[in-house]
């Protein structure tokens, strides 16, 4: 902006400086009028006066004194000469100065089958497009919107090279590219076509470079290229079939095979979900229920009686069409029922966690309703609140039930369920041993059966003991194992269900067994005085003289005093954190 108003001003001086009489004859042309931008435009001056000059480009730069120019944008431009002082002479050449554009080429290479390479020239900028090739081929020359193409002896890469030149102007640009020839054109192969919905079908396939792909429904045809290996379809009507076609440039073409959708419907009925499905093909079906094939059958419909009320299946037909795996859309069903369902033949209980707990494995029930083992109501259960069921019943006492209930269909079953009572354990302890009983567990089943185990603290279990029918055990006083743990009844059932019974727990109490001598004569026995434990961590003695002098602290001791004999503080703590004290005198045997 700057240069250009001094220009200006330079421009408004030359007006007012006195003319000075000698020729106003103008005349200049420039070497070159037609060239590609950056285009450099030299200037000669023809005229016959020295006058000053000033030249007008046209483009942002305005007035100037140079006799050249370089132009950057293309477009025709008028080119002005302007001399003397005063009064100047002003000539103009209009459209005087071509610049071109020089963009790269735009073409398409594309292989087809035997060998042949389609060359299209898209573009409409050049007059000529040259065409190199890097196998002994001579060079083409074509015309913008035309094409050619060249047959290859075999599938070794192409090297091509596109210039695009002007007649009038020596400047150029290029494409470059490299193509493999190909031997054949690959006909569409399918992997699967899957409905969606009654509007949606989805096709997934390998896409190959250089080949265009359409659809044939039902005698329409549907054009498509993407990159996505699938292709997503929508069905003109539930019946309908599809041939998928590979083109290439050349216009040689294959199809697949015909391919037929399929569409499903289903109602649920009473106990019976009722299938349909609608298709032109002739094919086998997989019925598949919940992701499992439950049947395969010819036809196109299906009745599915193995199902329970209230349940959700979700179901979808599967076909393999000439190698083409074809699935319908999905249909969910509830099922429905109004049949009395049948009793909980499977009813046990168990206590986990100290938790009175009722269990089952039909997965229909909505609503318990409690008995007494007397046929007394007791209460109803909403099966997704079983926090009721813990605060029922206790689990220090037997609890004898039985129960009818609602389904999720809101059926009643018409019999109650057999009887199932929880084993309780409970222990005896004795001077010499400790006794554990329990109360015979009553289910479904009378194949029943006991194992009595040991568990930690944390509910590890550390021994098992295979009781068969017994109903009573006896242990010993010590279990080395941990000083505190538990005890409980594992009940099998008819060897398809574990129950349990509740806990008993068990705290030992530590064993310091301690020397009344010992002879620290280094003949490696009984050299020093310590003692032997069990449950307990650690220990600290203190050694005293008979007059109470202190003589030694710490752990065992190595007898280093003159004494014959000496009392003992033994201070010490448990495994399960428990401070004690023994007392007591010992002797020196030397």
């Amino acid at each position: 902006m700057q240069l250009m108003k001094l220009f200006k001003l330079l421009y408004s001086l030359l007006l007012f400086i006195p003319a000075i009489g000698f020729s106003q004859e103008l005349c200049f042309f420039a070497v070159d009028t037609v060239g590609c931008a950056p285009f450099l435009v030299k200037i000669n001056d023809c005229g016959n006066t020295t006058k000053p000059t000033v030249y007008i480009y046209e483009e942002p730069v305005g007035f100037t004194f140079d006799d050249f120019y370089t132009y950057t944008s293309p477009g025709i431009y008028d080119l002005s000469q302007i001399k003397g002082l005063g009064n100047p002479d002003t000539l103009i050449k209009v459209k005087y100065i071509t610049v071109l554009d020089n963009p790269q080429p735009l073409i398409t290479v594309s292989a087809c089958a035997n060998f042949i390479v389609h060359i299209d020239v898209i573009d409409t900028v050049y007059d000529k497009y040259i065409i190199n090739y890097s196998k002994d081929f001579s060079n083409d020359t074509l015309l913008s919107k035309s094409s050619i193409e060249k047959t290859f002896s075999d599938n070794t890469t192409v090297d091509i090279t596109v210039r695009g030149i002007y007649d009038e102007a020596d400047c150029f640009n290029t494409y470059n590219t490299a193509i493999t020839p190909i031997p054949i054109l690959i006909t569409p192969s399918i992997d699967s076509l899957i409905t969606k919905s009654s509007s949606s079908v989805e096709a997934y396939f390998t896409q190959h470079q250089h080949h265009s792909y359409s659809i044939i429904e039902s005698n329409s045809n549907i054009n498509f290229q993407n990159n996505n290996n699938f292709v997503t379809i929508n069905p003109s009507s539930k019946l309908v079939q599809y041939v998928f076609e590979s083109q290439d440039a050349c216009g040689n073409s294959e199809k697949s095979d015909t391919l037929f959708p399929v569409f499903l419907q289903g109602v649920a009925n009473n106990n019976i979900n009722d299938l349909e499905w609608k298709t032109l093909s002739s094919f086998n079906s997989d019925i598949i229920r919940n992701k499992n094939i439950i049947i395969n059958l010819s036809g196109n419909s299906y009745q599915d009686n193995s199902i329970l009320c209230g349940i959700l299946y979700d179901y979808q037909i599967e076909q393999n069409q000439n190698g083409t795996t074809v699935k319908s859309n999905n249909v969910v069903l509830t099922a429905i029922s109004t049949n009395t369902p049948p009793l909980l033949k499977d009813f046990h209980n168990s206590v986990e966690n100290n938790t009175y707990t009722l269990k089952w494995d039909n997965n229909i029930v909505s609503i318990l309703h409690l008995f007494d083992e007397n046929n007394n109501f007791i209460k109803d259960l909403n099966t997704n609140d079983q926090q009721e069921v813990f605060t029922l019943f206790s689990t220090k006492s037997v609890q004898c039930i039985q129960v009818q209930y609602t389904d999720i269909c809101n059926n009643v079953s018409n019999s109650l369920s057999p009887i199932t009572c929880n084993t309780i354990l409970s222990l005896n302890e004795g001077l010499d041993n400790n006794t554990l009983s329990w109360t015979a567990y009553k289910a479904y089943s009378n194949n029943i059966s006991y194992e009595l185990e040991w568990l930690d603290t944390k509910g590890n279990v550390l021994q098992t003991i295979n009781l068969n029918q017994d109903l009573n055990y006896v242990t010993t006083l010590i279990f080395e194992k941990s000083q505190e743990y538990n005890f409980r009844i594992k009940i099998n059932i008819n060897n398809e269900y574990i129950a349990y019974s509740n806990q008993v727990n068990i705290k030992q109490s530590p064993i310091m067994k301690i020397p009344n001598a010992f002879s620290p004569n280094q003949d490696g026995l009984n050299d020093t005085f310590k003692p032997l434990t069990l449950f307990i961590k650690e220990y600290r003695i203190t050694i005293l003289s008979l007059d109470n002098m202190v003589l030694y602290e710490g752990g065992e001791w190595d007898g280093n005093t003159q004494e014959q004999y000496f009392h003992y503080i033994i201070q010490y703590t448990d495994d399960l954190g428990k401070t004690h004290q023994f007392t007591g005198t010992g002797t020196i045997v030397r």
